[in-house]
C-alpha cells in the first residue's frame, strides 16, 4: 500500500480544522454561565473548519484521489458555511456585550443568506453538464469563470466584510452605552482587535480573488493562500483564549431600548428632587469615591431609577454617568493636590480620588482642566 502524502502546504489547513473543531467542542460543552455566546462562537468555528475543510479537498490532489474520487458534490455542499460564518461572529460579539441578549425574529434574518444557498446550488448545477461539473472538480477556471461563481465569490466577500463593520458599530456603540452605567471601564480592546484580525485574513483572501481576476501569476495567489491559512490558525487560537479568559470580565450592558415618543413624552424630564438626591450622594456621601461605582448602586442609594438618574445627568448636568462621577473625582484630587502640594504621590491622589487607573485619572484631568496633575500643582504654586 502505498503511502499517502500531505503537502506543507496542507498542515496550516488541517491545523485550522482540528482546532476549530477541537474549540467548539470544547465551547459546547463548558458550563461558563455564557450559553448563548458559546453557541455562537460555536458555530463561527464550525463554518471556519468546514470552509478549511473544503479548501483542503479541493486543493489536496492527495485527498481528492484517495478519498474522494468521483464524490462531487461535497465540493459544493461544504460552500455553505461561508453564509455560516460571518453572522455568527457578530452575534457572538453581541450576545457578549449585552446582558439580555435573547436570539429573535430579527436576528434570523442574518440566516437568509444560508437559507438562499440551496437555491444558488440549483442555479450552479443547471448550468453545467454532469461532465462540465465533474471536470470544475479538477480545474478551477471552470468554476471561476462561471457567473453564477463569481456571484458566490462576491457575496462571501461582502458579507464578511460588512458583518466585520457591523461588529465594528456595535462595539462603538457598547462604549458609549459603558460611558452611561459604569463609573470604571475595563479595556475592552481585545475584541476590536479580534474582530479586526479577521477582518484582516479576509481582506487578504479577497485580494488573492482580486489577483485571480488579474490573471496574475499562480505562485503569488498561492502564496496569498497559504500565509492566510497560517494567520487563521494563530487568529483562532487567540479567539477562543480571549473568549475563556476575557469573556468572564466584559462589562454588561441592556440592549437599547426604542419606546414610542408618545410614552416619553416628559415621562423623563430632571426634577429638583432628584436633583438634589444626586447632589446629596456626590456631595455629603462622596459615592464617587468607590471606584467600581455603578449606575444600578447609585440608584440603590436614592431610590431614583436608572432610567432617571441618566436622564437627569443627561440633561442637567449635560455628561454621562462616567463623566459626571469623574468630574467629582477631579474634584476630589485637585482638594487634595491643593493641600499636598508637589510632594504628592499621584498614585496615592488617583487612589483617594476614586480611580483606579491612571490613564484615566489622567485623561480625565486633562480633559476638566485642560492640564495634567504635576501642570496644576506647579500652577498652585506659582
Amino acid at each position: 500500500m502505498k503511502a499517502i502524502l500531505l503537502s506543507l502546504e496542507d498542515i496550516p489547513i488541517i491545523l485550522v480544522i482540528f482546532q476549530c473543531l477541537l474549540f467548539s467542542v470544547l465551547l459546547l460543552i463548558v458550563n461558563n454561565g455564557k450559553k448563548a455566546s458559546n453557541l455562537f462562537l460555536s458555530l463561527f468555528l464550525i463554518g471556519l473548519s468546514l470552509d478549511a475543510f473544503n479548501t483542503l479537498i479541493y486543493w489536496s490532489p492527495t485527498i481528492k484521489v484517495h478519498f474522494l474520487n468521483g464524490a462531487i458534490n461535497i465540493f459544493f455542499f461544504l460552500r455553505f458555511s461561508i453564509y455560516l460564518i460571518a453572522p455568527m461572529l457578530y452575534l457572538y460579539v453581541k450576545s457578549i456585550i449585552y446582558s439580555d441578549y435573547t436570539f429573535t425574529k430579527k436576528d434570523a434574518l442574518h440566516l437568509i443568506p444560508l437559507a438562499l444557498f440551496p437555491l444558488y446550488l440549483v442555479m450552479l448545477y443547471s448550468s453545467y453538464t454532469d461532465e462540465q461539473l465533474l471536470l470544475s472538480t479538477k480545474d478551477y477556471a471552470i468554476l471561476f469563470n462561471n457567473p453564477i461563481f463569481q456571484v458566490h465569490l462576491w457575496a462571501k466577500d461582502i458579507l464578511y466584510v460588512s458583518y466585520s463593520v457591523f461588529s465594528y458599530v456595535l462595539l462603538h456603540n457598547y462604549k458609549e452605552r459603558l460611558k452611561e452605567n459604569y463609573s470604571h471601564i475595563v479595556d475592552h480592546t481585545w475584541l476590536k482587535i479580534l474582530v479586526g484580525g479577521f477582518l484582516g485574513i479576509w481582506i487578504w483572501d479577497f485580494m488573492g480573488y482580486v489577483l485571480n481576476l488579474l490573471h496574475a501569476p499562480h505562485w503569488l495567489g498561492d502564496k496569498l493562500g497559504i500565509t492566510g491559512n497560517f494567520f487563521l490558525f494563530i487568529f483562532v487560537n487567540t479567539l477562543v483564549v480571549y473568549n475563556l479568559a476575557k469573556s468572564g470580565i466584559v462589562q454588561k450592558v441592556t440592549l437599547p431600548s426604542i419606546a414610542p415618543p408618545s410614552e416619553n413624552k416628559g415621562q423623563d424630564a430632571p426634577d429638583q428632587m432628584a436633583i438634589e438626591k444626586l447632589n446629596a450622594a456626590m456631595l455629603e456621601k462622596k459615592l464617587f469615591l468607590d471606584p467600581e461605582l455603578t449606575i444600578e448602586q447609585l440608584a440603590e442609594y436614592t431610590t431614583l431609577s436608572t432610567r432617571k438618574i441618566s436622564n437627569t445627568i443627561n440633561r442637567h448636568f449635560n455628561q454621562n454617568f462616567f463623566d459626571y462621577i469623574n468630574y467629582y473625582r477631579i474634584e476630589e484630587a485637585k482638594q487634595i493636590l491643593t493641600k499636598a502640594g508637589q510632594n504628592a504621590s499621584m498614585l496615592e491622589v488617583m487612589a483617594d480620588a476614586g480611580f483606579n487607573s491612571k490613564s484615566t485619572f489622567y485623561r480625565a484631568f486633562k480633559k476638566q482642566l485642560n492640564l495634567t496633575p504635576t501642570q496644576f500643582c506647579q500652577s498652585i504654586q506659582k
